[in-house]
């Protein structure tokens, strides 16, 4: 997985492929997919996409949060760029990076996702995303939800796909109908990485009790993962990628091992649709 290939709609997906792209690199990618100590155990692949996930979420997340601290501490706006470029100089060590012009580009793009961070969605906006129906059923886990209801249980929550408060503008295309549940476990989960990936490791042919162990936000992330594939593989947004795959059966036993003679870890159980 590229992540280089699903279409951005947001500021902060457009943000995090340039780093991906022009900070990190081609090579430095290459690289980290075939560390010699990810050779040993079957996970190579899943290691290096998990190590390459973790660094450039660390480094879009620093870039919107210092972009949004000088934005409210700078008082001369033509100041704005000249502190955050000094801080991809030193604190993010990109002296040497590329050249200038990327930089700026890098500069524009944090500031464009830091002042989409944590806007509000308009009554318009939840109105295009519900549509005309009261009922809907969580994108996530399937679960119904209703519009007007004061019930937290069965409420319409809307669901950012790529998390607010790392640039998820909130729009229609960013934007699905989710569970107050998922809404919260999946909190500002970005990648599947984000999640509680190596929280647990069962022995193979696990018992019902320990594929119970595995939580809610352990399966959004399986789920998560689901998503930015397809989205990679086809070329489209997260949102068409979440949308063609649906929910995922929250019951543990639709849970399973994709390799019944290994133990079950993230990378190693599936669930079954609903």
């Amino acid at each position: 997985m590229s992540y280089l290939n699903f279409k951005p709609v947001t500021s902060g997906e457009r943000l995090f492929q340039h780093i991906l792209k022009e900070v990190v690199g081609f090579e430095s990618l290459d690289e980290a997919r075939t560390l010699s100590y990810f050779k040993y155990g079957g996970r190579l692949e899943q290691f290096g996409e998990d190590f390459i996930g973790a660094y450039v979420f660390n480094l879009t997340g620093r870039c919107i949060k210092k972009a949004r601290r000088i934005r409210d501490t700078v008082d001369l706006e033509s100041r704005h760029q000249a502190e955050l470029l000094k801080f991809f100089r030193t604190q993010l060590e990109m002296a040497s990076f590329a050249n200038e012009r990327n930089l700026e580009r890098l500069s524009i793009l944090a500031f464009e996702a830091a002042d989409n961070s944590g806007k509000k969605i308009s009554r318009s906006t939840k109105k295009f995303v519900r549509g005309e129906k009261e009922v809907h059923d969580c994108y996530i886990c399937g679960k119904r939800v209703v519009h007007n209801s004061d019930d937290l249980e069965v409420v319409l929550k809307y669901e950012h796909i790529w998390p607010s408060a790392y640039g998820g503008d909130s729009i229609e295309e960013n934007l699905l109908p989710s569970c107050n549940k998922c809404n919260e476990k999946k909190d500002d989960m970005l990648l599947w990485q984000d999640g509680h990936v190596h929280s647990f490791i069962l022995r193979p042919d696990p018992s019902e009790q320990e594929w119970k162990s595995i939580k809610r936000r352990e399966k959004i992330s399986k789920h998560r993962w689901r998503i930015f594939k397809l989205a990679n593989d086809k070329e489209m947004s997260l949102k068409e990628a979440a949308i063609e795959i649906g929910p995922f059966n929250v019951d543990p036993s639709a849970l399973y091992a994709v390799d019944e003679e290994d133990s079950v870890d993230f990378f190693n159980f599936d669930i079954r649709g609903l």
